[in-house]
């Protein structure tokens, strides 16, 4: 009897899975039609505010037990569809990439690691560009050709620059740096040029006085990443709903700090703030550097015994980022020294507070201090693009 029970509802489920292959089928045609139009219409491809929507929507129909599940599900569906959507626009595009005699627009990626690989993917089919990506180990520039991430691969800088429109930089600091020496001769007039370093003060000016005249360059930064590194961890999503800074110098022309907020639209960014490179490097020490130093401090001397029985998602969460790319971290942290080593300050003083309380047995105490970080907390996550400017807590109130 019970047999008879399981193979019907194996059944019925091999029917809802043939159903649901059709559907998908089915979906993915739409997708592809709509990038369609989209491109015949100069639109970008992502559409966060429509990608919110959908979710809402099936989430409203779902049953309460199945909400989270549900919008995991649609997130993937999104993120599917998109991919599809890029692939399209890129098969759209279909030229001969051997040369540039057809003056497509075409965008350079100086380094193909996670940033400058995931925004190979997803800048896909903006201006209907080719795009060149740039790195010095073959293993990568052929997996970037695999995967249809770029157009073409090349360990030659020069040849890149040389007929690129737009010229994105994602190396660590100092390489940025570099790059721009060895190669400023071979930037075309009219190049627009940007960086994804994420420290800003110690180069945009040394960049600004290498690169020749004509070229126009917005540094930016992406506040998007995994504790995982390398092109074969990029993804065309990475950018979607993350936040975006542009850290535009005195002189820069609007409309080329618009083109930057275009550009990251286009990606997916949710949440756009102009900001000077001084300004970027002292708030980064704080939501970036500081996660990054904490996460590592915790993780330096754990005590023994500990295994996965005794691990939870909380420390998962906080030590996230210990497991990342040393060297890269390593040099933005010191070229960020002075606003980190401030931060550093203000940390040891908040677990000295802390310290004291448990010391002390002072129970109110440290519910004072945990209540007083959870607003600030509260307010971290509900200042927006819109409400950037909302007033913390400080010590000193």
């Amino acid at each position: 009897m019970n047999d008879e029970k399981l193979s019907a509802l194996r059944e019925q489920i091999d029917e809802i899975d043939r159903e649901l292959v059709e559907l998908f089928q089915k979906r993915m045609r739409a997708s592809e039609r709509i990038a369609e139009v989209k491109m015949s219409a100069n639109l970008p491809l992502s559409d966060t505010a429509r990608e919110r929507q959908v979710i809402e929507a099936a989430v409203s129909r779902a049953d309460n037990e199945n909400i989270s599940d549900t919008a995991a599900f649609m997130q993937w569906l999104i993120n599917i569809s998109k991919n599809r959507q890029r692939l399209c626009a890129s098969r759209a595009s279909g030229a001969d990439f051997s040369s540039n005699s057809d003056n497509r627009y075409t965008i350079a990626i100086i380094g193909l690691g996670l940033v400058g690989g995931s925004l190979a993917y997803a800048l896909s089919g903006f201006r209907n560009a080719r795009i060149i990506g740039v790195d010095t180990n073959e293993q990568t520039r052929s997996l970037a050709l695999t995967r249809e991430a770029v157009d073409r691969a090349t360990d030659d800088v020069r040849e890149a620059v040389t007929c690129a429109d737009l010229v994105i930089l994602c190396l660590h600091p100092e390489q940025t740096v570099s790059v721009v020496e060895e190669n400023a001769e071979y930037f075309k007039s009219g190049v627009f040029v940007t960086d994804v370093c994420g420290v800003k003060e110690p180069i945009v000016q040394r960049v600004r006085s290498l690169l020749p005249d004509g070229v126009a360059y917005v540094p930016c930064h992406p506040m998007a990443g995994k504790e995982s590194g390398g092109f074969e961890n990029a993804r065309p999503d990475l950018f979607l709903g993350v936040g975006f800074a542009i850290t535009p110098l005195e002189d820069t022309d609007r409309e080329d700090i618009d083109f930057v907020e275009k550009l990251a639209r286009y990606i997916g960014a949710e949440h756009i703030k102009c900001v000077t490179p001084s300004e970027h490097d002292a708030l980064i020490a704080y939501t970036s550097h500081m996660p990054q130093i904490v996460a590592s401090a915790l993780c330096a001397e754990p005590p023994d015994g500990i295994t996965q029985a005794m691990i939870s998602g909380a420390f998962r969460d906080v030590t996230r980022m210990a497991n990342v790319n040393a060297a890269l971290w390593s040099d933005l942290i010191i070229e960020n020294s002075e606003h980190n080593l401030c931060e550093i300050d203000e940390f040891q003083n908040s677990l000295e507070d802390i310290k004291i309380a448990i010391r002390n047995g002072s129970t109110h105490i440290l519910e004072d201090i945990l209540e007083y970080a959870g607003a600030n907390k509260r307010k971290l996550i509900f200042t927006s693009a819109e409400n950037s400017e909302r007033e913390f807590n400080r010590k000193d109130d």
